[in-house]
């Protein structure tokens, strides 16, 4: 093996000590002494058992998502009303006064606009739908606000 005549031209910072500590190189606080390679370098004290490091992220107060839950008490108490008229009436009254029909709408019943977004077709639908209100919920409400959200 043939050794590189200039040694500073193979080390990648030439304006750095390219000596290994170990074998020559002056300490950082300039003493002239030489790093041991089997002990740490010197210091002045040892870090304080208690000391934690200082947390940057805010943790905002917890508040209760109650705009989500009354969404979702809502919706399952509907989805029960329409499985429970379907079961026992044979007609799923809940959809029947609740589904958007246009001509319903123009003459005047404007619930219809709203009441839709309770109804739901089965049981994973509704699954699905509240998976995803009580994943999603409370996070958009708490950056939202209550009155926003809803």
């Amino acid at each position: 093996m043939t050794e590189n005549p200039n040694p500073q031209e193979s080390y990648p910072y030439p304006d750095r000590d390219s000596t290994p500590p170990g074998e020559g190189s002056p300490s950082p606080a300039g003493s002239g002494q030489a790093y041991d390679r089997q002990q740490p370098p010197p210091f002045d004290s040892a870090p304080s058992p208690t000391a934690r490091p200082i947390r940057a992220a805010y943790t905002p107060p917890a508040r209760t998502p109650f705009v989500t839950y009354t969404i979702m008490g809502i919706t399952i108490v509907t989805f029960l009303a329409q499985w429970g008229t379907q079961t026992f009436l044979g007609v799923d009254l809940p959809a029947i006064y609740g589904m958007k029909v246009n001509d319903l709408i123009a003459q005047g019943q404007l619930w219809r606009l709203f009441t839709p977004i309770l109804l739901h077709g089965g049981i994973l639908h509704i699954a699905f739908n509240m998976y995803a209100l009580r994943v999603l919920g409370p996070g958009l409400e708490h950056h939202y606000g209550h009155v926003r959200f809803l």
